[in-house]
């Protein structure tokens, strides 16, 4: 959603040289926001946990084996959201390998928690997938709106 155009992915180089500055002008506050960046990652994969097992227990509810993709397929729905595309789509696009998230800014993995949080209720509630993704795309427009961009 953050770099869905042009002047999305402009926003996001700048931000990274600024990063980069950061490192040399101020290395302490470079630290802090690294420190930052790691409570954030940290904090998402907590919610990837709670996401799986939800998704888990929903599909044994429904009396379903789960399998890798369906976890995929969850994983996927919350990347393009957040990226405005698949994850492996943006990792070329960026020049990236490896893991999306060790990729993603503080303020990425702080979006990602929230939908996988918000999915995992959804998954409680054994709501369909056509719907968690419709309501978790409202979700995330309310936020990105209410919280503004990338900081």
């Amino acid at each position: 959603m953050v770099e869905r155009n042009t002047e999305g992915r402009r926003a996001r180089r700048y931000f990274i040289d600024c990063e980069r500055r950061l490192a040399e002008v101020a290395p302490q506050q470079q630290v802090s926001a690294q420190a930052h960046w790691q409570a954030e990652r940290d904090a998402s994969k907590d919610y990837h946990g709670l996401m799986c097992r939800a998704l888990l227990q929903h599909r044994t509810r429904q009396g379903k084996e789960t399998a890798g993709h369906h976890y995929s397929n969850e994983l996927g729905m919350i990347n393009r959201l957040v990226l405005g595309m698949d994850g492996k789509a943006w990792l070329v696009e960026h020049g990236l390998k490896g893991e999306v998230r060790k990729h993603l800014s503080a303020y990425q993995l702080a979006l990602v928690a929230f939908l996988e949080r918000s999915n995992a209720t959804f998954l409680d509630a054994d709501m369909p997938f056509a719907e968690r993704k419709m309501r978790l795309t409202a979700m995330l427009a309310a936020w990105v709106e209410r919280e503004g961009g990338e900081k």
